[in-house]
């Protein structure tokens, strides 16, 4: 199924620092398998060392084939 997937965004709930750990869980996944990864610009301020491209939600919701929500409320 991943396969299908050509470029991945990856969205934190805002100003959720635990989101943190499973953001850089999935980009080394999803780096692993070649991928494009765009970061949304909120997730990379709670995220600084990254080292992913980072866009704006709107990009994101035009470039990407697959967006990954990470956190919230239950």
């Amino acid at each position: 199924m991943v396969d299908s997937f050509k470029t991945i965004g990856l969205i934190g709930k805002y100003a959720a620092r635990s989101a943190g750990d499973t953001l850089r869980t999935l980009s080394d996944y999803l780096k692993a398998k070649e991928l494009n990864i765009l970061l949304d610009e909120g997730s990379a301020v709670l995220w600084p060392e990254h080292g992913l491209e980072t866009a704006s939600r709107e990009r994101i919701g035009r470039e990407c084939d697959l967006v990954i929500v990470v956190g919230g409320d239950g």
